[in-house]
């Protein structure tokens, strides 16, 4: 029989949670408009979901044997967020056989990880390849990514370990599925419910190389479920996931400097200004009034001497 709360049914624990705790949702939003692999990947590359088993990616099937096909969708707890989104650039072009990591890294989207074997720039914000444009057709060159903390569900319950500890996956929404995740949020939060309270069935829906996932609340966890996954979030392997680098208003002397950017164009010279003759003859006349003609002894030899006077005079 199914634990799971239907979602035509809000759980009275729901009620007697703080704001705070529906405030959860907004880390889950933040920064749509790598990072850290302390955590296991769910991943979903090639359009299959997949985990790491003995070393071994393994991936996830609907049933046992060699007959059942890869799973196209998956149910899930999304227990936590990093804030802000992640961003990686890479200096060639992506190739199945031999992917290649990236140069350049961000876990928060402000400034590089400073163990990126090539830095493009002090800040994300004001890098050349965070904006649109400087990628494929209108698109980033630096990738923008979301980082969750999630939890499989098996048969209705949270995949555990040996020692009923929950397992916790990171799983990275790719640029392509952004505006999905954003619109899962506003469901959620429609429900008034924060989304560790919700079991999501994240989906497959893109290309093989090119791959996109959706995701769709399908029912409540019951309240001793959330406690625990409460718990879990607080745990030191999640909580160092979910940091990020430090932001500093002042950049180091030695940081790089930006990667540099294409020529400017030269600014057209102003047209030289325009000198009437009547004009100069009105500016002579004035100088020549504040002017006062001093007697000297020489007088005779015809040389006379010019004093401004003293305006405090």
């Amino acid at each position: 029989m199914s634990n799971l709360i239907p979602l035509n049914k809000s759980p009275k624990y729901l009620a007697k949670m703080s704001d705070a705790l529906a405030q959860i949702n907004d880390s889950f939003a933040s920064g749509i408009e790598v990072g850290k692999d302390f955590l296991a990947k769910l991943s979903i590359k090639g359009g299959k979901f997949s985990i790491p088993v003995d070393g071994e990616r393994e991936i996830i099937r609907n049933g046992t044997g060699k007959k059942a096909k890869p799973a196209m969708d998956v149910n899930v707890v999304v227990m936590a967020a990093r804030d802000g989104l992640s961003k990686a650039y890479y200096d060639v072009d992506y190739d199945p056989d031999d992917p290649a990591g990236p140069v350049c890294q961000s876990d928060g989207g402000v400034i590089p990880d400073p163990r990126s074997s090539d830095i493009q720039c002090v800040s994300c914000t004001v890098c050349d390849f965070n904006k649109f444009g400087s990628g494929k057709g209108k698109g980033k060159a630096c990738t923008d990514r979301k980082e969750l903390v999630v939890a499989l569900m098996v048969d209705d319950e949270l995949a555990t370990d040996d020692d009923e500890n929950i397992i916790v996956y990171n799983l990275s929404i790719p640029p392509t599925s952004l505006k999905n995740w954003k619109t899962f949020i506003k469901s959620v939060t429609e429900l008034n419910a924060p989304v560790p309270a919700v079991v999501t069935a994240v989906s497959q829906c893109g290309e093989d190389s090119y791959p996109e996932i959706d995701f769709e609340a399908v029912g409540y966890v019951p309240e001793d479920v959330l406690k625990q996954i409460l718990a879990r979030v607080g745990e030191d392997d999640v909580q160092d996931f979910l940091e990020t680098e430090d932001i500093s208003a002042d950049a180091d002397a030695d940081e790089p400097a930006p990667k540099k950017l294409a020529p400017k164009k030269a600014k057209k010279a102003k047209p030289p200004v325009e000198v009437v003759e009547d004009e100069v003859e009105t500016i002579i006349e004035e100088i020549a009034e504040e002017a006062t003609v001093v007697d000297d002894d020489d007088e005779e030899d015809g040389d006379l001497d010019l004093e401004w006077e003293d305006d405090d005079e």
